[in-house]
């Protein structure tokens, strides 16, 4: 009995083994016709791609045989390296160097810079169709201009903002030049349209008070003339130079520290230092009559619709709401060039000497302040801002 149930086993193992075997070569066959049909499927796509890319429609011969054709094989270039322009089949490494020479490279940037163009101007619209243009004949699949409803604040040219040193009756001793104009140092800088010094969503209005010098306008800097040197910058007017930090995120900190007005100049040991490139236009060095114009706002964006396209339709929210939130200071902001800032600075009281970092590259030794030196002592830094919301 024993022997009979071990060939019995025997017999039902090799069964099986052949309908595991046949299993496996009905398996290893299905894979064969699916990877198969698969190349198949690819090379018809890519015979697919090649029509729509290349635009093969030529025959060669004739007849329902005929082969479609590109014309001569080039076999030199890599995969891609053709496009069809103007109706022809060019090189895409001939077109890239047709495009980028030095002549063609420099009239467009002669194109963008030769009249200013703040942003929702006339001449800025202009330059956005040109650049719409230039993509239009580069044969961009789709070029479109999209119109962005955004709050912007401009200069007011008929009333342009102010910093002057003031006698206590308010008539004025010193009245700033580059507070209200920055003069043109080359003929092409000679035109109209030029935008008078300002800083964008500046708070508007005017203040009066003793002038504080803060260094770059930081924390730490607040924290040093609070903590260190006991002096307060409640109610006084602050000047401070440009650099380390966002122009927006100083003005936001000087009116968290109690000032009531901000004037930010370039002081030359940042921007002309010395032995350092001349200044423009025989370098790249700011001259004396320069100034930083840019936005003072902290949010990224339109402040009025943040996290929103500015599109028609669109909720917008107040600009009393967004200055209330903290988009913008709700204190004058303005900046001045260190030809100008040199008749502030160089006035300052001497009871406070700014640290060895505080000082900067105008020919003076620096100090804090707050408010101006006999015979000066009586007199305060005014600060007007008259910019415009449109």
């Amino acid at each position: 009995m024993a022997d009979g149930h071990e060939e019995t086993n025997k017999l039902l193992f090799r069964t099986d083994a052949k309908a595991s075997g046949k299993k496996r070569y009905i398996s290893l066959a299905a894979c064969f016709v699916v990877l198969l049909v698969l190349a198949i499927l690819f090379i018809g796509v890519g015979i697919g791609i090649g029509y729509a890319v290349f635009g093969i429609t030529e025959s060669s011969g004739s007849g329902p045989n005929a082969c479609p054709s590109a014309g001569p094989v080039q076999t030199e270039l890599a995969w891609g390296a053709l496009l069809r322009y103007d109706g022809k089949m060019v090189s895409v490494l001939d077109k890239i160097d047709d495009l980028l020479k030095t002549e063609r490279i420099n009239q467009t940037l002669k194109t963008l810079t030769k009249k200013p163009h703040i942003a929702g101007m006339d001449t800025n619209i202009e330059l956005a169709a040109f650049v719409a243009d230039e993509w239009k004949s580069l044969k961009f699949d789709k070029v479109e201009m999209v119109n962005f409803s955004v709050l912007l604040q401009y200069p007011n040219d008929t009333n342009p903002n102010k910093f002057q040193i003031q006698f206590e009756n308010g008539s004025v001793y010193y009245d700033s030049p580059t507070a209200s104009l920055e003069p043109p140092l080359t003929e092409d800088e000679n035109q109209t349209g030029v935008p008078r010094p300002f800083n964008a969503y500046s708070g508007k209005g005017s203040a009066t008070g003793k002038l504080v010098y803060v260094n770059y306008g930081r924390r730490e800097d607040f924290e040093y003339l609070s903590f260190n040197k006991s002096i307060s910058v409640n109610g006084s007017v602050c000047i401070a130079r440009y650099g380390k930090i966002f122009r927006g995120t100083k003005a936001q900190l000087a009116e968290q520290n109690g000032c009531i007005g901000l004037v930010m100049y370039s002081d030359p040991a940042d921007y002309a230092p010395k032995g350092g490139l001349p200044s423009y236009p025989k370098g790249w060095s700011l001259p004396d009559t320069g100034l930083q114009r840019g936005s003072v706002m902290v949010w990224e964006g339109d402040s009025l619709t943040q996290l929103r396209p500015s599109i028609d339709g669109v909720y917008r929210d107040s600009y009393e709401y967004a200055q209330k939130n903290g988009a913008y200071p709700s204190i004058p902001v303005t900046p001045l060039s260190y030809k100008d800032a040199y008749e502030f600075l160089s006035k300052m009281d001497q009871s406070n000497e700014a640290p060895s970092d505080w000082q900067g590259q105008l020919n003076f030794t620096y100090y804090i302040g707050p408010g101006f030196k006999d015979p000066y002592s009586s007199y305060n830094a005014y600060i007007e801002v008259n910019n415009y919301l449109e």
